[in-house]
C-alpha cells in the first residue's frame, strides 16, 4: 500500500472532509465535517487492490493502494462479487447531515459492511453515546469487528436487520435498499427518532447475483407526537436486503410505480394503519408516504419537515394550555399562544416535548438563550 503518513494525511482527510460536505450542501455541519476528517478510509478498504466501479468498464483496479486516491467522492468495491461498495462520501455526509445523530445518543446502523460509515457515526455520538452495528455477510462482519475493535463506543453484531434493533433508539440508518422499512424499525424509535433507509424496488443486474435498489430514493422518517414525519432525501442506488426483510408483490409494484412518478419531494409524513385523507405518494397494505401533516394535537398542526432538518409549524387556535419550557419562564405555565412571560417581558415559547430534539433551552446572563448540549433551536411559533 502506497500509504502517506504523517501531517499530510491528517491535512488530505481534512481537504477531503471540507469537499465532501460541500458536494453534500452541508458545509456549516462543523461537526460532520470533523467527524469524516478524523476517520482513516484506507483501513476499512481492505488489502486487495482496490476496485472502483465505473459505468464503462465496472469494476477497475486503482494503480495502487494509495488513501490519496480514495479521498474523494468515489465508490470503492468491498465485495465485489456481490456490488457491495464502500458507499458515496457525499451521499452519506448528506445523509447523516440530515438525520443529525447527536453527542449521548444510540444509533443502530444496519448494513454496516466493513464499519467505515459506522466509524463516523461513532464520532458523531460520541464518548457518551453508542452505535450498535449490523452486519448479514459473515466475512464483511468479520472485518468490521477488526476494523472498530478500538472503539469502545461501538457494539458489532453479525445479525439479520429485520431482527434489531432490540431496545429504543435515537437513529437507525439503513445501508442496504429496501422496498418497505420494516415495522420493528419504526416501532423502536424514541420520540424524536429518525429512520434512514433507501426505499426502492428489487432488480437484477447483470454480473451479479444479488438484486439491486438501482432506481431508489432516501427516505428520512422522524417520530413526532402521534405520528410520524417524512421527506424523500434524493435519489441514491444501493444493494438491495438480504435476509428475512421482505415486502409483498403489491408493495413492490406500488413503489415501482411511484418512483417512475417521481414527485417524492411532496413527501411529508408516514401513516401506519389509517387511510390518508391528503395527497399521497405511495400507498401498499396498511401504510402511506403523504403530503398531510405528521399528526394533529390539541386543534394545533404539528411539525411538518418542509426541507430536512428544517421544521416549520403551521398554527391553529389552541384552545388548551399551552405548556412553556421551564428554564424560559422560570415555572411551567399557561399562557397565550405566541408569548410567554419572564420577569414581565414577553418572551417567545419554547413548548415541550414539541420538538423532535425535545432539547432543554437556557438562558445566559447576558440574556442571549442557549441549548442543551445535542439540541438544535425550536422554531419560532407563529400565530394564524
Amino acid at each position: 500500500m502506497g500509504v502517506s503518513a504523517g501531517p499530510s494525511m491528517a491535512r488530505v482527510r481534512a481537504t477531503y472532509a471540507r469537499q465532501i460536505l460541500a458536494l453534500a450542501n452541508a458545509s456549516e455541519n462543523h461537526r460532520l465535517e470533523r467527524a469524516f476528517a478524523a476517520v482513516p478510509r484506507e483501513t476499512f478498504l481492505g488489502e486487495d487492490r482496490w476496485r472502483i466501479p465505473t459505468s464503462l468498464a465496472g469494476y477497475t483496479p486503482l494503480p495502487e493502494n494509495d488513501p490519496v486516491l480514495i479521498y474523494q467522492d468515489v465508490v470503492v468495491g468491498l465485495a465485489t462479487q456481490r456490488g457491495v461498495n464502500n458507499g458515496s462520501p457525499a451521499l452519506h455526509a448528506r445523509w447523516l447531515n440530515a438525520m443529525a445523530p447527536h453527542r449521548g445518543e444510540v444509533v443502530a446502523h444496519l448494513g454496516a459492511g466493513a464499519g467505515y460509515y459506522t466509524a463516523i457515526l461513532a464520532e458523531l455520538v460520541g464518548s457518551t453515546g453508542r452505535v450498535i452495528a449490523l452486519e448479514y455477510d459473515e466475512d464483511l462482519c468479520t472485518r468490521a469487528v477488526k476494523n472498530l475493535a478500538h472503539r469502545t463506543n461501538v457494539q458489532v453484531v453479525h445479525a439479520d436487520g429485520a431482527a434489531y434493533p432490540v431496545e429504543p433508539v435515537d437513529g437507525i440508518y439503513v445501508n442496504f435498499g429496501v422496498a418497505r422499512p420494516a415495522r420493528s424499525w419504526i416501532d423502536r424509535l424514541k420520540p424524536g427518532g429518525r429512520l434512514v433507509p433507501p426505499l426502492g424496488a428489487p432488480e437484477k443486474q447483470e454480473f451479479l447475483p444479488g438484486r439491486v435498489a438501482a432506481q431508489a430514493i432516501g427516505l428520512l422518517v422522524t417520530r413526532v407526537d402521534n405520528g410520524f414525519g417524512a421527506a424523500s432525501l434524493g435519489p441514491a442506488s444501493f444493494i438491495f436486503a438480504e435476509g428475512a426483510l421482505g415486502a409483498t408483490t403489491e408493495e413492490v409494484n406500488a413503489l415501482r410505480v411511484s418512483l417512475q412518478n417521481a414527485n417524492d419531494g411532496k413527501i411529508r409524513s408516514l401513516l401506519l394503519d389509517r387511510r390518508p385523507t391528503g395527497g399521497v405518494w405511495l400507498a401498499a397494505s396498511n401504510r402511506a408516504l403523504s403530503s398531510e401533516a405528521p399528526v394533529r394535537v390539541g386543534g394545533r398542526e404539528e411539525k411538518a419537515l418542509v426541507t430536512p432538518g428544517r421544521w416549520a409549524y403551521r398554527s391553529k387556535p389552541q384552545t388548551g394550555p399551552v405548556v412553556f419550557c421551564r428554564a424560559c419562564t422560570g415555572k411551567n405555565a399557561s399562557g397565550p399562544l405566541g408569548f410567554a412571560a419572564r420577569n414581565g417581558s414577553p418572551q417567545a415559547p419554547h413548548v415541550i416535548g414539541r420538538h423532535p430534539r425535545t432539547p432543554v433551552c437556557k438562558t445566559t446572563p447576558g440574556g442571549k438563550r442557549r441549548y442543551a448540549a445535542g439540541g438544535p433551536p425550536l422554531p419560532r411559533l407563529r400565530q394564524g
